[in-house]
């Protein structure tokens, strides 16, 4: 049996479009409620609340007593969470950054030196939003969309300046985005939670995941520990 196979070009294009056009439409869905997600939370820096922006800069809010003191450039998209390291000197903010001229977003967690006020170091490897940072003494958790919970070692080791690598460990299991990932203070342990309605604990070196915790009905967007204690309740 033979077929004639002919090409419509307009059919074609009316395809062409139909397929871009709903890419297009669901890469802006994703960013909105990304954004939408996180605009209304609050972050408290030094004991005063200070809002975070839906900005490319992280810009304090006036202090009570005090004078506006700097803004921190660097971000090329909207910023979504921020975590000081235990001595306070340096700033680790995570952003949605776009690529310019392509559909897709690069996820980015820069880090911050606030005594001279410079971008030190930016971490790339999630493979969609980035929702949660938090420090350990010598590592950053963060917390994606792609399902992930990643550890990252932000030492000043010559090696890991040279090769570029940064992310230690990747620890994969939630069925879903996964909002925010917390350390216990003995770092032991990492708590996360996701829109899988689940929480997950894992061993903090290891990376493997102890204790799954099923009851939600819906997303759990917040996750904390509740004492000092290293088997605390979350």
């Amino acid at each position: 049996m033979v077929w004639k196979l002919q090409f419509n070009l307009e059919y074609f294009v009316y395809w062409l479009n139909a397929v871009l056009g709903f890419k297009f439409f669901r890469f802006l869905v994703l960013e909105l409620e990304s954004l939408v997600g996180n605009v209304r939370n609050e972050v408290y820096l030094n004991g005063d609340i200070k809002r975070k922006n839906n900005s490319k800069y992280f810009i304090p809010m006036l202090p009570a007593n005090g004078d506006f003191q700097y803004t921190l450039r660097g971000h090329t998209g909207p910023i979504l969470d921020l975590s000081f390291d235990f001595d306070g000197k340096v700033l680790s903010i995570i952003s949605i950054s776009h690529i310019e001229g392509s559909c897709s977003c690069d996820m980015t967690i820069k880090l911050w030196d606030l005594e001279s006020r410079t971008c030190e170091r930016t971490l790339y490897g999630h493979d969609h939003t980035v929702s949660s940072v938090t420090y350990s003494s010598r590592y950053i958790v963060s917390a994606s969309r792609d399902g992930t919970v990643k550890v990252w070692d932000v030492s000043n080791g010559l090696i890991l300046v040279i090769i570029g690598r940064y992310c230690v460990r990747s620890m994969t299991g939630h069925d879903g985005w996964v909002r925010m990932a917390r350390v216990n203070r003995e770092e032991s342990l990492i708590a996360s939670c996701s829109d899988d309605k689940t929480v997950r604990i894992w061993q903090f070196t290891s990376g493997e995941c102890q204790v799954v915790m099923y009851g939600h009905e819906h997303f759990v967007e917040c996750v904390a520990w509740g004492s000092s204690q290293a088997n605390s309740d979350v």
